[in-house]
C-alpha cells in the first residue's frame, strides 16, 4: 500500500474532528470527561480546535514548533492517522502545550477531570531533566480503527526520528496503556508514570486507575 505523509490543512479539521471522536469516545476518560454533553457539540468543539492547531503550525513562534500531520493511502483523500509533534526549543513549557488549554471545552464538560488530568500532564511532562532543554513532544496520536495494524502510526512517530537524531535530541511520548507497546517497540523507554483515579468523579464510577507512561526516545548516535 503506497501512503502519504503530509501536513494536516485546516480543511482537514472536519475529518480529523470526527475521526477523534471514533477513536477516543471509546475509552473512559473521553466518556467521564463528556458524559453529560451533546456529541455533535463535543465534535463541532474539537474540530475548532484542531482547526486552530493547524493553523498554528504555519505561524512563527520562537518558543514552539508544531508540526500536525496525516497519513493518506492508495490515492484517498481519507486520513488514515495522525499525530501531533511539537518541538520546544527552550525545554518544556505547560503554558505552550496544545492540551493545556480548557477555554474551548464545552459547556457541562466535567472539568473536575479535565484539570486532573491537566495536572497529571504537567507533572509527567516535567520530571525529566532532558525536558528542561530542547526537545521533541509527540502530543497525540490516533488511528482511525478501520486503519489500525497497517503502520501508519508507525511511520507518523518515525517522522521526526532523522532530524531528533541529527540535532541529537530526545523525544518524548505520555503513553496510555494502549499506545505503549507500539512506542517501546520504537525505542521509547519508560521512566515514570501518573495516574487519574476515575472512581472520584461523577461519571466514572468504576473505571478506576487510569495510568499513563512517561517515555523517552534518546538519540540515536551516527555511525
Amino acid at each position: 500500500m503506497h501512503r502519504t505523509i503530509a501536513h494536516c490543512v485546516p480543511e482537514d479539521a472536519k475529518e480529523l474532528a470526527l475521526a477523534h471522536h471514533t477513536i477516543f469516545s471509546r475509552g473512559p476518560v473521553y466518556h467521564t470527561i463528556y458524559a453529560g454533553v451533546d456529541q455533535a457539540i463535543v465534535i463541532k468543539t474539537y474540530e475548532k480546535r484542531v482547526s486552530n492547531l493547524i493553523t498554528e503550525q504555519t505561524s512563527l513562534d520562537p518558543d514552539r514548533e508544531v508540526h500536525f500531520l496525516k497519513i493518506v493511502g492508495d490515492g484517498s483523500d481519507e486520513i488514515m492517522a495522525y499525530i501531533i509533534w511539537i518541538y520546544m526549543p527552550h525545554g518544556y513549557d505547560h503554558a505552550k502545550d496544545p492540551q493545556e488549554s480548557t477555554a474551548d471545552f464545552p459547556a457541562d464538560s466535567n472539568m473536575p477531570v479535565v484539570e486532573d488530568f491537566k495536572q497529571m500532564l504537567r507533572v509527567v511532562r516535567g520530571d525529566d531533566e532532558g525536558r528542561k532543554g530542547p526537545h521533541f513532544l509527540l502530543a497525540l496520536l490516533g488511528t482511525h480503527p478501520k486503519h489500525e495494524r497497517k503502520g501508519a502510526a508507525t511511520m507518523l512517530v518515525k517522522w521526526i526520528f532523522e532530524r531528533a537524531d541529527k540535532e541529537q535530541l530526545p523525544c518524548y511520548v505520555d503513553s496510555s496503556r494502549t499506545g505503549h507497546a507500539l512506542y517501546e517497540r520504537l525505542g521509547f523507554r519508560d521512566f515514570g508514570k501518573a495516574c487519574v483515579d476515575l472512581d472520584k468523579f461523577e461519571g466514572g464510577n468504576g473505571a478506576g486507575l487510569q495510568t499513563w507512561y512517561a517515555m523517552k526516545r534518546e538519540p540515536q548516535k551516527e555511525l
